[in-house]
């Protein structure tokens, strides 16, 4: 008997695929680029299709995604095997519940799509934004980087899930991969059902609300009770990694393609690696085929596959060669700090040029007016100029100060050496600033004395 066959399918329909076979029950609402796996789940449900249970999977349209985080919270709290399908704004609006299906420690799978997060408009373009803004709530995070890896993946968050108990994201590009058309296989549902762990599921369904053996659930904790119970759901996150694994083996078993949590490709003995996940991995690699097997470049790539509290990995131990790390991320909000610098050097730029024009009018307003400076005027401009000083004096030592810190931490010697360069301007700057202040108060005093002596003396002659 076969356990897998061989068919063109987008990495929607991948995703879909597996979790109807895993599903009792499933719960949607449209949002793209994830719309086509429900409507795929409910076009199989409407024609008869059967999940591995032998069972028709009930799905369920909702009317927004908040409704639908609150029902798949219901369903799996009753004791249903539960899966949706989100990304983007979408996902935001299940947070909440999220943290108490996570803090419950009730099982199931979201899989995302994954779609920038609306900022100052809308798109319907990739970005992992929206799963990187849940990662607090306490969820196990699975990346596929292909659409075969969809469909593998999509399998190991469902047997990962019931066994660890942990809900799972299960998140891939949208459209990118989402949308991306491959011939893959997929694997038969039989040869899914032998891989499930029966005594997980049925302690599932055990530990439902039923009133034939009630239990309390949801109730408001002191610190001291509220605490402990948060600390003892460690174990949970601690074994989870070990769990992925197994079922990562399980599947190799199976299907014979062999996953880990973290892959490694590249150099042997690198001295700088890229750390990513999504679907820029494959050009990454005929990338590095290129650098390292031609160009003799010592670096690699670090895939990101599984993700959760507790699972930490140190770079230098697992490479003792290593000089540099780059992390490739598509969140914008990875360049904050570069940008914030950016700005900040800007404001030094256009705040010089300022004081400098400033001069230059003030230096033309004093010779063309005919009414001589009032004393208070001076000396309101003398204040005025005081308080200028003081403000770019600070913003130029802040920058300065981070700059020199940034040197500091930064081993690039390329890096390191514009860092150095941008400290010594900014230096500079913050000397030459009470040089031009003191310029400009002298010119401004040198005009006003003239226009004085200039008075007097045509007074006398007048007299």
């Amino acid at each position: 008997m076969s356990v897998q066959f061989l068919k063109s399918v987008d990495g929607n329909q991948a995703a879909a695929h597996v979790a109807y076979a895993l599903s009792d029950i499933s719960f949607l609402f449209p949002i793209t680029p994830a719309t086509s796996m429900g409507e795929l789940s409910d076009l199989w449900a409407e024609t008869g299709r059967k999940n591995i249970w032998g069972q028709k999977v009930d799905v369920v349209p909702m009317q927004s995604e908040g409704g639908v985080s609150g029902a798949i919270h219901g369903a799996t709290v009753s004791g249903a095997i539960v899966s949706t399908f989100t990304c983007s704004q979408g996902l935001l609006l299940m947070i909440p519940n999220m943290f108490k299906i996570a803090g419950e420690v009730q099982p199931l799978v979201i899989h995302v799509a994954s779609r920038a997060a609306g900022g100052q408009s809308l798109t319907i373009f990739a970005d992992n934004n929206d799963v990187m803004s849940t990662r607090a709530s306490g969820f196990a995070y699975l990346n596929s980087q292909t659409v075969q890896e969809v469909a593998d993946m999509a399998l190991v968050a469902h047997l990962s899930t019931l066994q660890g108990g942990v809900p799972f994201m299960h998140f891939f590009d949208g459209f990118r991969t989402s949308h991306e058309i491959s011939k893959i296989q997929l694997p038969e549902y039989d040869a899914i059902a032998k891989l499930v762990d029966r005594d997980a599921v049925q302690r599932l369904r055990d530990r439902a609300l039923n009133p034939l053996h009630p239990h309390l659930v949801g109730t408001v904790e002191g610190s001291d009770v509220f605490f402990q119970n948060e600390e003892h759901h460690n174990h949970f996150y601690n074994e989870l990694p070990e769990i992925v694994e197994a079922n990562m083996r399980k599947v190799e078993a199976m299907f014979g393609r062999s996953y880990h949590i973290f892959e490694y490709y590249g150099h042997p003995e690198p001295e700088s690696i890229i750390v990513m996940m999504g679907a820029g991995v494959p050009t990454t690699e005929e990338a590095l085929d290129t650098l390292v097997n031609k160009e003799g470049k010592k670096w690699g790539l670090v895939k990101v596959l599984f993700s959760v509290h507790g699972v930490l990995s140190t770079s230098s131990r697992l490479f003792p060669n290593l000089s540099s790390v780059l992390l490739l991320s598509s969140v914008l909000r990875s360049l904050v700090l570069p940008l914030s610098l950016f700005s900040l050097m800007l404001l030094c730029l256009s705040t010089m040029l300022n004081l400098i024009l400033t001069s230059l009018v003030v230096v033309m307003v004093s010779v063309v007016r005919s009414t001589l400076l009032d004393v208070s005027v001076l000396f309101s401009r003398i204040l005025n100029l005081r308080s200028l000083l003081i403000t770019s004096l600070s913003t130029f030592l802040m920058i300065a100060l981070i700059l020199t810190f940034l040197c500091a931490l930064n081993s690039t010697p390329s890096l390191k050496a514009l860092l150095s360069v941008c400290s010594g301007v900014l230096v500079l700057m913050v000397l030459l600033v009470p040089i031009m202040m003191l310029s400009r108060l002298l010119v401004i005093t040198l005009i006003n004395m003239f226009r004085v002596t200039s008075s007097m003396m045509l007074t006398r002659v007048v007299v």
